[in-house]
């Protein structure tokens, strides 16, 4: 026994080493105020490690996810090879994959996941987001009065409506997040990546896109429709940008997709804004919703099926588990509302356009 765990102990002795130098780290920052919190981690260490990180490894003309993928699957095979020829024994190879375990679960925080420590959004705006049932009504008039007007400029073909490649989606979102961040007078990380993946890798997750911190970038479904590209990928820069709530990478997403000049973007954002509260407002008064639903466009309600249609090639797998863990994954990381935070954008455009903006309905 202590044959072995000589022979394997500097890795396990460097992986603790470093586990527990992140440890030391995180109660140091946790510590620390917002704005030198922000200073300190996210506009200094965080935007260091993406300017090296994109300017070296980003570079590749492939998504750095499926470079992880290989390795950590290459890396697993090996060890049991070894294992199985008794080349290593057993005891090593747990200690090899605590070891690497620990190493991966450093390498998220350092690089990415201090930035759960930020103080929300909500208490930087701030925000009210206690809404009641009139409010969410109105909310569902007017925005589907907005994505009614929108569509039908989107159709027009006098609109000339400039269809976006992927790289100019991705200029253009930058652009607008910076513009964004900066009214708000957040730290922006400018011209973040976010690649397209293989369609359903992340469907059958019943995820549209993800920000992958062991891979360095945010990643998007190549399977969802196209209508739903503008949206997530700005919810996934967010998620790149240091922000870690699910409703906050939303409500961030939207606003930038809202302001855009162009209009598949900025219908893009209001359609999923739609979508989040048209599932609210089923909650709370279905029989009112499926009225309403009904009156809605004809094309609209196409490019409503038409996106469930492209959803419903790739099956979810595990949903019970995946949704157990994630929710807890979230909550243990300081996000309290767990995997609800995502419908939480409901709450934040409505605070928002009640205590901060004031917007007129929108008029034809």
């Amino acid at each position: 026994m202590l044959k072995i765990l000589t022979k394997s102990n500097r890795v396990l002795f460097i992986s603790l080493f470093v586990c527990l130098l992140t440890f030391s780290v995180g109660i140091f920052l946790k510590r620390l105020p917002t704005a030198q919190l922000d200073d300190f981690y996210t506009n200094t260490i965080y935007r260091g490690f993406r300017f090296i990180w994109d300017h070296s490894v980003g570079l590749l003309p492939i998504p750095i996810i499926y470079l992880w993928f290989l390795f950590i699957i290459l890396g697993v095979l090996r060890l049991i090879y070894l294992t199985i020829k008794r080349r290593i024994s057993t005891i090593r190879l747990l200690i090899y994959l605590i070891s690497g375990l620990m190493l991966h679960l450093s390498w998220f925080y350092l690089t990415w996941g201090f930035n759960y420590f930020r103080s929300p959004l909500v208490e930087r705006l701030p925000l009210n987001l206690n809404i009641n049932q009139h409010e969410l009504r109105e909310a569902y008039c007017d925005i589907t009065g907005k994505i009614t007007i929108l569509k039908s400029n989107l159709d027009n073909p006098k609109s000339n409506v400039e269809h976006l490649n992927d790289l100019e989606l991705k200029r253009k979102l930058n652009d607008e997040l910076g513009l964004l961040f900066n009214q708000f007078k957040l730290v922006d990380i400018p011209n973040v990546n976010c690649r397209i993946i293989w369609p359903g890798s992340l469907l059958i997750w019943a995820s549209a896109g993800v920000y992958w911190p062991f891979s360095g970038e945010a990643n998007i479904d190549g399977g969802i429709h196209r209508i739903q590209v503008p949206f997530t990928m700005a919810h996934e820069m967010c998620h790149a940008k240091g922000w870690t709530d699910e409703g906050e990478c939303n409500f961030l997403a939207y606003l930038a997709c809202d302001q855009s000049k162009d209009i598949e973007i900025k219908y893009s954002g209001n359609l999923a804004y739609w979508r989040y509260l048209n599932s609210s407002m089923w909650l709370l008064d279905s029989e009112w919703t499926s009225f309403e639903l009904a009156q809605l466009p004809e094309t609209i309600q196409s490019d409503l099926k038409e996106i469930r249609k492209k959803m419903d090639r790739y099956p979810e797998v595990f949903e019970s588990l995946r949704l157990l863990f994630y929710d807890q994954y979230l909550k243990v990381n300081g996000i309290r509302s767990g995997i609800e935070s995502y419908s939480d954008l409901v709450k934040w455009i409505i605070s928002y356009e009640r205590d901060i903006v004031q917007k007129p309905k929108p008029t034809k």
